[in-house]
């Protein structure tokens, strides 16, 4: 062989291969310290998957499982993650709030909301708030909280449409910018003269971890 035949040999560069096409024989399997390091996911049927209850998504653990900038890793770290994680987060803010300690006029507080948040929840016809502020007083005559509890019917109405209803409200619209939903209407006449038209919206709840019917607004025409 000649002198020529032998530089063009040397020449040509060999072929290497690049470390993803290199890592992606090598599959990682989703293991339990994944789920105990983000308690927010948890595995699938597909061992090279994993399912993200915040996002309600299904991404891939494939490529090095959780370690930094792999999958795990950047699913976290991208905005349909942190966009969900929001509204979860601002979900559980108002019942974390219930929760702390407080001073006695927050306590009375706390109570008025969650009185009046199950009247309105099971149906209850808020003018029996009326009547259960001064049976409260009587019932607990030892409570300081059921001495200073003072809602009735118009009190309660301000609370559910000032400050309830716009709280939940403005969550669920959040929820319906990063999961599926489907939206569905009536109306119905209330006199003669107006219509009313009620927007509801099904949806999957990420906390309750279940598909939900919540009103979204009422129109009136």
């Amino acid at each position: 062989m000649s002198s020529d035949d032998d530089s063009d040999v040397q020449s040509t560069p060999p072929t290497k291969k690049t470390k993803f096409q290199a890592a992606a024989k090598y599959k990682t399997k989703f293991r339990k310290e994944f789920a105990q390091k983000y308690p927010f996911i948890a595995p699938v049927s597909d061992v090279h998957n994993y399912r993200c209850n915040v996002c309600v998504k299904t991404p891939s653990c494939g490529h090095q499982g959780e370690s930094d900038n792999t999958d795990i890793k950047r699913h976290i770290d991208g905005d349909m993650h942190k966009k969900a994680n929001k509204v979860v987060t601002s979900q559980q803010s108002l019942f974390k709030l219930f929760e702390q300690k407080s001073t006695l006029n927050e306590k009375v507080i706390r109570a008025e909301v969650k009185t009046a948040y199950t009247l309105a929840h099971h149906n209850i016809p808020l003018v029996t708030e009326d009547h259960l502020s001064p049976l409260f007083g009587e019932i607990f005559p030892d409570s300081d909280i059921a001495k200073a509890y003072s809602l009735a019917r118009t009190k309660t109405t301000c609370m559910l449409n000032l400050a309830v209803v716009p709280f939940f409200q403005s969550a669920l619209v959040e929820m319906m910018k990063t999961q599926p939903y489907a939206l569905a209407t009536d109306g119905s006449n209330g006199t003669g003269l107006e219509k009313m038209n009620p927007l509801t919206v099904r949806i999957y709840n990420v906390i309750n971890n279940r598909v939900e019917t919540q009103l979204l607004d009422t129109c009136i025409s």
